[in-house]
């Protein structure tokens, strides 16, 4: 499971504003283990501290695989940011 928001329009902004994006971003786990969906008891959330855009993996557990697995995953997808 997957959602990512993204609350903040680009278009037309100058490639200088653009290169902050991905430049620092904040990684939390939730805990929804008394709301729990089915199996999924964390979420990790991914948030790029300069346009605001969240993603949101489900997790089973808090592991360091599971965790580490997710934001590896996340980084093949949207890079390596200078700050994690």
């Amino acid at each position: 499971l997957l959602i990512s928001l993204w609350p903040l329009k680009l278009c037309g902004r100058s490639t200088e504003l653009l290169s902050y994006i991905y430049n620092r971003v904040q990684i939390d786990l939730v805990d929804q283990r008394p709301k729990k969906d089915g199996e999924f008891y964390w979420l990790l959330q991914i948030k790029d501290c300069f346009s605001l855009y969240v993603w949101l993996h489900a997790l089973k557990n808090k592991t360091a695989d599971g965790v580490g697995g997710r934001v590896s995953e996340w980084m093949g997808y949207c890079g390596t940011p200078r700050i994690l």
